[in-house]
């Protein structure tokens, strides 16, 4: 399931740029420094865009793709132990909190 949310977010983003990442799935290390690569470069690709909206990705992707971005985020850290996310995903999570703790932010309303 963790990997899928991952997979997802990845396929979500249509990945800017195409490379290869080295994988031995058999080693622990290989795994989590192949998943550290791909965070890192969702990060940036979150950092580069010009976005208003704290916690969401730019205008091509809905609320519910940044959501799982984010899920897969939270996966990234319990899996890895990597915590240098942690404040950019709470900060973007609770930026969509909304006036009534219901995340439906008037930023969102009219995107159902």
């Amino acid at each position: 399931m963790h990997c899928l949310a991952l997979g997802t977010a990845l396929a979500i983003l249509h990945v800017w740029h195409v490379g290869a990442i080295d994988l031995d799935i058999q080693n622990q290390t290989s795994i989590k420094a192949a998943a550290k690569t791909i965070t890192g470069d969702i990060v940036n690709i979150f950092n580069s865009s010009d976005n208003s909206n704290v916690g969401l990705f730019p205008k091509a992707y809905s609320w519910w793709e940044s959501a799982i971005i984010w899920d897969a985020f939270v996966d990234y850290w319990f899996l890895t132990g990597d915590s240098q996310y942690n404040d950019l995903v709470s900060g973007s999570i609770l930026s969509q909190q909304g006036p009534n703790y219901d995340f439906m932010p008037p930023n969102q309303t009219t995107t159902e």
